[in-house]
């Protein structure tokens, strides 16, 4: 019985023990590799709000450029009416020197 007890017994609660400090050391394996997990996942948790914020920001400025191209173009508009009617004015200006030219030579000096 006591040949039992040292060989079997005692080898089995040996084993036993081996197997239990394999598992701890295994689970503090795992324990790191998931603290490693979760620290990369707040870091990329950050890096994704940043081209949150960056994205936004363009959007903003592609907005801003959008309106400025579109302030530009009325005005480009406006530009071209006015010089349009500036040259109606000028030809309307022609016509009377025109015609005052042909008043003026009836008159002889």
């Amino acid at each position: 019985m006591i040949a039992f007890m040292n060989e079997t017994t005692i080898g089995g609660y040996e084993k036993l023990l081996e197997t239990s400090e394999s598992y701890r050391s295994n689970v503090g394996n795992m324990n790191k590799m998931m603290q490693l997990f979760a620290a990369e996942s707040v870091q990329l948790k950050e890096t994704m709000n940043d081209i949150r914020v960056s994205l936004d920001e363009v959007k903003t400025a592609v907005g801003e450029c959008a309106l400025g191209v579109m302030n530009v173009t009325e005005t480009a508009v406006d530009l071209t009416g006015n010089v349009s009617g500036i040259g109606n004015e000028a030809d309307s200006n022609l016509e009377i020197v025109v015609q005052l030219n042909g008043e003026v030579g009836k008159f002889k000096l």
